[in-house]
């Protein structure tokens, strides 16, 4: 939920398939819609909206990370991480934080796999951001979708958790088939 020149908004993803996968806004007093027309994605979503400072975030299963404008429900930014976004995306103090990686589903003998996602196309710059075969905790800019920082995480990372900002510090809890740990940086530069 979000607040677009004093009314109350909510915000949220719908879709199943690349073609109808979109980013609405509503009205909350009487469920008119917000924008002119829903925000199309590149594809399903499951990372929820963040809102941060007039901006909607929200990531696809592609890798797609998008920055629309609350008020007009036109994109600001986008960028294509290395594979999709899985979570909310974290953004405090000016910098969006994300592990791109692929679904997890859990089979009948609770046995994890990896759904592929569709590989990524590079963005219009050309570029797709993180480390080709290796879960990352990526950092962008807000305001541009620039990276800050790419931080490769252990080797044979297979599941991670949501990205924690406190204090001057992002945390993320990481995980091989038998061991887990928790990951601290600096949020400035990664280190």
């Amino acid at each position: 939920m979000a607040s677009v020149k004093g009314t109350a908004v909510l915000l949220f993803t719908e879709g199943s398939s690349s073609s109808d996968t979109k980013l609405r806004a509503v009205e909350l007093a009487d469920r008119t819609p917000a924008w002119a027309s829903p925000f199309a994605l590149g594809e399903q979503s499951h990372s929820g909206v963040t809102v941060a400072g007039g901006t909607a975030f929200v990531g696809d299963d592609a890798g797609h990370v998008f920055a629309v404008d609350l008020a007009t429900g036109e994109e600001r930014w986008s960028v294509l991480l290395n594979d999709g976004v899985q979570g909310p995306l974290t953004v405090v103090d000016g910098t969006v934080y994300t592990v791109p990686q692929g679904r997890l589903a859990i089979g009948p003998a609770a046995t994890p796999t990896v759904t592929p996602t569709p590989s990524p196309s590079p963005s219009p710059s050309g570029q797709v951001i993180g480390e080709e075969n290796r879960l990352s905790l990526v950092a962008l800019s807000a305001s541009s979708g620039e990276p800050s920082w790419v931080v490769p995480l252990p080797v044979g990372t297979f599941f991670t958790s949501l990205p924690v900002a406190a204090a001057e510090s992002i945390y993320v809890g990481v995980s091989d088939l038998a061991n887990g740990e928790v990951i601290a940086v600096r949020a400035a530069d990664g280190a």
